[in-house]
């Protein structure tokens, strides 16, 4: 786990950003075949919507899925997230922090809140190109995948790290076939967060050794 590049390490701030003005499209339209869960479980609801991204990002998920094996669907949670809805998580999982270990520096309540949610000059889903899913049956059941979406580092003890160790080899082998066909498809992941996955931002920019992110912040609603 050391070897992990948080998303606020400066590594990533440094990387420019090439805005490529690809547009946003909503998913749920534009890519019908991809099941989002509108119910949001898990998931903040103070976004007006969900469903939109850059619209590469939809075509390479779109791509993607038929490599799962048969019956097995991506299921959507989350993709653009505007910028005061960032904030605001981050301010309150900060705060959070700093209630819960008043004896810790500001450097280490800044990598420990990083870990669960990105600094506002890099947060991935602000740019159109992030998003959470998991993996669910041809029932609709969602897949044993270690622990819930946005579940808290902290209390599940890291289980939330994708390369993990203290969860079951079902839920150690649905993260592997995730990884296998979003790494196929061109997308990298947060190894903090399993669900989260990007294309186009600074921390895919950083891991594929592009010369900018082709993504930037921006704000449609």
């Amino acid at each position: 786990m050391s070897s992990i590049i948080l998303i606020g390490d400066q590594r990533v701030k440094d990387i420019p950003v090439k805005d490529n003005k690809e547009p946003m499209v909503d998913f749920f339209k534009e890519f019908n075949k991809l099941r989002f869960d509108l119910k949001r479980l898990n998931v903040q609801k103070q976004s007006p919507s969900i469903t939109w991204g850059r619209k590469e990002v939809g075509r390479r998920l779109l791509e993607a899925e038929p490599n799962l094996p048969t019956g097995i669907r991506f299921l959507m949670k989350e993709c653009y997230r505007p910028m005061v809805v960032q904030k605001a998580n981050w301010d309150h999982y900060y705060g959070f922090l700093q209630n819960k270990y008043p004896e810790w520096t500001e450097v280490q309540l800044y990598e420990e809140c990083s870990k669960f949610n990105a600094p506002l000059d890099v947060a991935p889903h602000t740019t159109g190109g992030a998003f959470d899913l998991t993996l669910m049956d041809k029932n609709g059941e969602v897949l044993d995948m270690g622990t819930e979406v946005n579940a808290s580092p902290l209390k599940s003890e890291y289980a939330t790290y994708t390369s993990a160790k203290n969860i079951s080899k079902w839920a150690k082998k649905n993260r592997a076939l995730l990884s296998e066909v979003l790494t196929g498809a061109g997308f990298v992941n947060y190894p903090t967060e399993w669900w989260h996955w990007s294309y186009g931002d600074k921390y895919w920019a950083l891991q594929t050794q592009a010369p900018a992110a082709i993504y930037g912040t921006v704000d449609i609603f």
